[in-house]
């Protein structure tokens, strides 16, 4: 299960038993978009493995074919490679925007 998915079981298992009966969760999201997240929730020692490394891994866990644009993620050319934490998040946004250089 991917994190969006868990969160809205989670808050479905908060509600009232009449209502939780009846109800639907959809996923939409890909595990593959998750793969630490997702496996760290069946084994701790996924934690400490690279997010990259786990795409393989995720394989044998999920049902059907690995998505096409996850496949040769490795090989795949990166377009940003600035990174912030959330502090610097604002300033970030502002200095793309302006197109100054937020590297």
């Amino acid at each position: 299960m991917d994190t969006h998915t868990a969160v809205a079981y989670g808050v479905n298992e908060r509600r009232p038993t009449a209502i939780k009966r009846h109800s639907v969760i959809l996923s939409t999201a890909s595990p593959y978009k998750f793969p630490k997240s997702v496996l760290s929730s069946i084994d701790e020692k996924y934690e400490a493995w690279e997010e990259i490394d786990l795409i393989e891994v995720m394989e044998e866990f999920v049902e059907g074919e690995m998505p096409m644009g996850v496949k040769n993620i490795r090989n795949r050319k990166v377009l940003h490679e600035y990174a912030c934490g959330k502090d610097g998040m604002k300033d970030a946004v502002d200095k793309f925007l302006s197109g100054r250089d937020s590297k």
